[in-house]
């Protein structure tokens, strides 16, 4: 797994986006709904992609998808493509506890499109 960078907040109340550790803090204890997506440029990996939440360095959740059958060549075969993997998860942080979101990627060097539209991550506090 590799951290899935990002470099701009949106919209921030609290300051809890550390952008260079590329990690949320919460600076609150409750309920918090993550949501978060990567989009790829094109790749021709035939291996297990995914994404994953981490709460203090522990997977929480985790959506993948194994590519290994997928036929791809450059004559007639699926060829190179756009992966995007989403996934969503409502956690209970204590003060002090971050999450990130990592890439899945045994082997294979994606390029992650970072328009906001296609590559995101949201957390809110709930409760």
């Amino acid at each position: 797994m590799e951290i899935l960078e990002f470099d701009v907040e949106e919209f921030v109340t609290n300051n809890e986006f550390d952008l260079i550790g590329n990690k949320f803090v919460a600076l609150k204890a409750g309920y918090y709904q993550i949501d978060a997506q990567f989009t790829s440029e094109s790749h021709d990996c035939k291996e297990v992609l995914g994404i994953g939440i981490y709460a203090n360095n522990v997977i929480i959740a985790e959506q993948s998808y194994d590519h290994t059958g997928d036929l791809i060549s450059n004559s007639g075969g699926i060829g190179a493509r756009l992966v995007c993997r989403k996934i969503s998860k409502l956690v209970y942080l204590n003060i002090n506890d971050y999450v990130q979101i990592q890439v899945k990627d045994k082997n294979t060097v994606l390029t992650i499109d970072k328009w906001k539209g296609k590559t995101f991550f949201t957390i809110q506090r709930v409760r």
